[in-house]
């Protein structure tokens, strides 16, 4: 952000500045008809992510737009139904019965200021009798994030939400008047696990919530099977830099068999003061420990799906990735070992040349062991 000051005699100078760094700056200034010069101070402590105007007058995709400022020159990711530029807007490109969509754009900046102007549509022209939209503000993904929005507890509420998983739980609640056919701002402002909303200007509700403090993922969520005429315009996210929370991990995937099972990622790297969030995307993948510690670790459920499947792990802003084999079709050979190898290797450390799920050879006794491919007692044992 800047301070513009400009000098000729009495008569004053309007201008927006913005930046993207400490010495690079953008101004547009405008007086009556008078040309002069004009001084600029890039103040580096906050720092400008992104600013969008959604400026295209035509049925733009999302995905193919770009902000007026973009710090990492990431591009919106879209989830559900498309949402489109139309007219200086960001809006649903029509109803859809999915639901909801979202939309989110990595900035690198998980404390600082999100905010947005929010056009409300008139209860008239929704399914739900009220308007409904929100910001959403440290996502993972669409269905790991914080969400703040009018309509969301229902009727004239402005609440703020953890969502994880898919699962929403309430942080905080008020009033506020019908906000329908009017344009309003609403704005966030993080610092660590001190979470502030504002509408309009005035402080609406105050929150401590650990949970996606490093996330860096900021965006929007509409309800489009019940309002697809709200908008957005004018999306800003900037703040103090941000410690960026990238990691070396090993091993870098995992791949598990339809059984299941559990395993850990060794964690390195980093950022010093960095706290990186650790979260999973899918309910059957789930993930414990502290990658401060150097180490997190995760299971998997058994699966019945007839297709393999993949989940996520985020670690920071770092993506572990696990996929697991689809489940065997019902009659179908799960196992088969013509027991060929060296002979004497002990079974416990023979691999079957068909196992769909992983498991190995448990023995108790006298080890038995391969010979000239078949499986043979190991040695007398008296037990």
């Amino acid at each position: 952000m800047a301070r513009c000051r400009k000098h000729r005699r009495s008569t004053s100078t309007t201008a927006l500045v913005t930046g993207t760094g400490a010495n690079i700056a953008t101004m547009t200034a405008t007086t009556a008809g008078v040309s002069g010069s004009a001084y600029v101070t890039i103040e580096p402590a906050t720092e400008m992510r992104v600013y969008d105007t959604f400026a295209e007058a035509i049925e733009t995709p999302l995905p193919s737009h770009v902000p007026a400022i973009n710090a990492t020159g990431q591009p919106w990711v879209v989830t559900g139904p498309l949402a489109v530029v139309r007219n200086g807007q960001l809006v649903p490109e029509a109803y859809h019965p999915a639901m909801y969509a979202t939309a989110l754009i990595e900035t690198r900046m998980a404390n600082g200021t999100i905010a947005v102007d929010w056009t409300a549509a008139a209860a008239s022209t929704t399914l739900s009798g009220y308007p409904i939209g929100s910001l959403i503000v440290r996502g993972v993904n669409a269905d790991n994030h914080l969400a703040v929005g009018y309509g969301l507890a229902g009727g004239s509420t402005l609440a703020l939400w953890r969502v994880v998983d898919g699962a929403w739980t309430d942080l905080g609640t008020t009033v506020l008047p019908s906000l329908e056919g009017q344009t309003h701002r609403l704005e966030v402002r993080l610092d660590g696990a001190h979470i502030e909303v504002w509408a309009d200007g005035t402080l609406a509700l105050t929150a401590t919530e650990p949970r996606f403090r490093t996330a860096t993922r900021h965006g929007f969520r509409w309800w489009t099977g019940y309002d697809w005429t709200s908008t957005f315009d004018h999306f800003v996210v900037h703040g103090p830099e941000f410690q960026f929370c990238a990691y070396a991990l090993s091993p870098g995937s995992a791949v598990l068999s339809a059984a299941g099972g559990s395993g850990s990622v060794a964690v390195s790297g980093g950022v010093s003061g960095c706290e990186p969030s650790l979260a999973s995307d899918v309910s059957w993948l789930s993930v414990s420990g502290d990658p401060a510690t150097g180490a997190v670790a995760y299971a998997v459920a058994p699966s019945t799906s007839p297709s393999p499947r993949t989940g996520t792990i985020q670690i920071g802003q770092t993506v572990f990735a696990v996929t697991q084999a689809a489940a065997p079709a019902s009659g179908a050979t799960v196992m088969h070992d013509t027991f060929t190898g060296d002979t004497g290797t002990p079974l416990a450390g023979h691999v079957p040349d068909l196992n769909t799920t992983s498991g190995t050879w448990t023995v108790e006794g006298a080890g038995p062991v391969l010979h000239a491919g078949q499986l043979t007692p190991g040695g007398y044992d008296p037990n």
